[in-house]
């Protein structure tokens, strides 16, 4: 298998849901509409959002939020 086969293969693979999607869907409606307006905020650092998250008792890294602001995660995909 070559180079360009592997890319092609990993390209079809199912991918799994953002992280940022699947602690919303544990979130109320009003909670996950606030995740949602904090990710919008610039002024809203990732650190602050996933500090919040682990208080509440979910898991959502920095680096998690970051990717998902930055469009580079699997939601809209």
């Amino acid at each position: 298998m070559g180079l360009m086969d592997e890319f092609k293969a990993e390209g079809t693979r199912p991918r799994m849901q953002c992280r940022v999607a699947l602690v919303k869907q544990a979130l109320t409606q009003d909670e996950a509409d606030d995740l949602d307006r904090a990710l919008g905020d610039p002024v809203i650092t990732a650190a602050a959002i996933e500090r919040v998250l682990e208080r509440k008792g979910h898991k959502l890294p920095q680096g998690t939020v970051t990717r998902h602001r930055r469009g580079e995660c699997n939601c809209d995909k």
